[in-house]
């Protein structure tokens, strides 16, 4: 099982109750690899991460590349995935390990 930590922010819209959730991999992203996604809720968001996750790992493979090491979560620096992204101020961040 392949297993990655993923980041969800979530970005309010118009309305406080009405928000998107942008996810990324870090450990993709900084491997030069497809690495965000979005949902319109937790769900969503979750099975689009997975989804990207598994396309992640197939490009790589059909590439010839080799995936990245999961970072252990602990260690993950949150800030520096949304700091200068087309995402909106954050009202919310959350980890988890994501796996295919």
């Amino acid at each position: 099982m392949t297993q990655y930590p993923v980041i969800y922010y979530y970005e309010a819209r118009v309305m406080e109750e009405d928000y998107t959730i942008h996810v990324v991999f870090p450990d993709l992203k900084a491997a030069g690899l497809s690495a965000s996604t979005a949902g319109n809720d937790r769900e969503d968001a979750r099975e689009a991460a997975q989804d990207l996750l598994a396309i992640a790992i197939d490009m790589a493979v059909d590439e010839g590349k080799t995936m990245p090491e999961a970072t252990p979560i602990e260690k993950v620096d949150i800030a520096q995935f949304y700091v200068g992204e087309e995402v909106g101020k954050p009202f919310r961040i959350e980890i988890e390990y994501i796996s295919v």
